[in-house]
């Protein structure tokens, strides 16, 4: 086990940051490109917010990790995904 594996215990509630440039479909990108990887994340868990020019929208999610290895693949989809410029 490394060191950044020690930080957490899983299952756990972990938060992402994501912001992206705003549009209408910005709420369902970000639910389709989470949700085959966490498919029991629910809209309740997930908050949006507009900057104050209405030009990025940024996305707060909890989910429930269940593995280091479920994480590592949320955040390569993520940031992978050209619509998305930031993911905490």
């Amino acid at each position: 086990m490394n060191h950044q594996e020690e930080l957490l215990t899983f299952p756990c509630s972990f938060p992402l940051k994501i912001v992206g440039k705003s549009g209408d479909d910005f709420a369902q990108v970000v639910w389709q490109t989470i949700v085959p990887h966490a498919p029991d994340l629910t809209l309740q868990n997930i908050t949006f917010k507009q900057s104050s020019a209405k030009t990025y929208t940024s996305a707060t999610v909890m989910l429930t990790a269940q593995s280091k290895e479920q994480l590592d693949n949320i955040y390569r989809a993520l940031t992978s995904h050209p619509r998305f410029q930031y993911v905490l």
